[in-house]
């Protein structure tokens, strides 16, 4: 009878088992600490900036087939509707017309509708694939967290709220009116879906690119604190007045002034730079 022989791993002695084990520990610290550096943000708009672009590079193509698939749609829907002699279309065709208008921003110009799309095509979608996965009751309860949220922003930002929120709006009643042109409202569809973003961003939780982006901004650019939660307040407070100003100037879209936008809001930043250095000058005598 032939003996069975045991093919089983010899233990390893302490000793070696040990050594083995010190060897392997720092590895993986570095691997973990390796993580943490790729995860690091930007600690400048330059440095943010080379990032979105080393991504965009990273993933080349499939960011040319999405502004392929963009600019098919933009085309597509432009020359059909572009083909229809709208104005002269009656009954209830023309309100369904109107709406396809609205809808697609086919009458904005070519920038407009770019970023149109654009956002439909990621933000849109992002939310779609939300609603289809957590249920339109939890965005639901997202939306409802909006004005709670603008509250607290307010109390937050204390004195330097009112000057922050009619810069906001300022910039957004002008980037308004240059986003519809001459502020009709079958050219606002692009209007209210910005400021549905930047709302977005401004009540989520955590981190949000749109808030970062202008956060680092504010550092390097204007220098008004080195601070990142205040940065980071300061840019809600002007991205709260920014949604406002494309929101509000939907009344000039009503009553139709076609420069409405502009002359508000030079008004109001005229207004906004007259409280902060009316405030400066009141520190300085105090």
């Amino acid at each position: 009878m032939s003996q069975r022989e045991d093919i089983s791993k010899p233990a390893l002695p302490p000793l070696e088992r040990a050594a083995i084990q010190n060897a392997e520990a720092p590895r993986s610290a570095r691997s973990t600490e390796q993580l943490k550096s790729d995860r690091r943000e930007p600690e400048t708009f330059g440095q943010l900036i080379m990032m979105i672009i080393q991504n965009g590079i990273k993933h080349l193509p499939d960011v040319i087939l999405r502004v392929l698939i963009i600019i098919a749609i933009i085309t597509a829907m432009n020359f059909i509707i572009m083909t229809i002699p709208t104005y002269s279309v009656r009954g209830a065709s023309r309100t369904l017309l109107f709406f396809m208008v609205f809808m697609t921003a086919s009458y904005n110009g070519v920038i407009q509708r770019t970023i149109f799309w654009s956002i439909l095509l990621t933000v849109g979608k992002r939310l779609a694939l939300q609603i289809k996965r957590e249920g339109f009751k939890q965005v639901k309860e997202e939306l409802s967290q909006i004005l709670p949220c603008m509250k607290e922003i307010k109390e937050r930002a204390g004195a330097k709220f009112i000057q922050l929120f009619l810069t906001g709006c300022g910039i957004g009643f002008i980037l308004a009116n240059y986003l519809t042109r001459n502020n009709r409202i079958d050219k606002q569809s692009v209007s209210i879906l910005i400021a549905m973003t930047i709302i977005g961003s401004v009540i989520k939780r955590g981190n949000s690119l749109l808030i970062l982006a202008l956060r680092l901004f504010l550092k390097d650019v204007t220098r008004l604190s080195k601070e990142k939660s205040v940065l980071a307040l300061i840019s809600k407070v002007l991205l709260s007045g920014v949604s406002t100003g494309l929101m509000a100037n939907l009344v000039f879209a009503v009553i139709k002034i076609d420069k409405g936008g502009y002359i508000l809001g030079t008004l109001l930043l005229v207004v906004a730079v007259t409280l902060y250095f009316s405030k400066l000058k009141g520190d300085e005598n105090h």
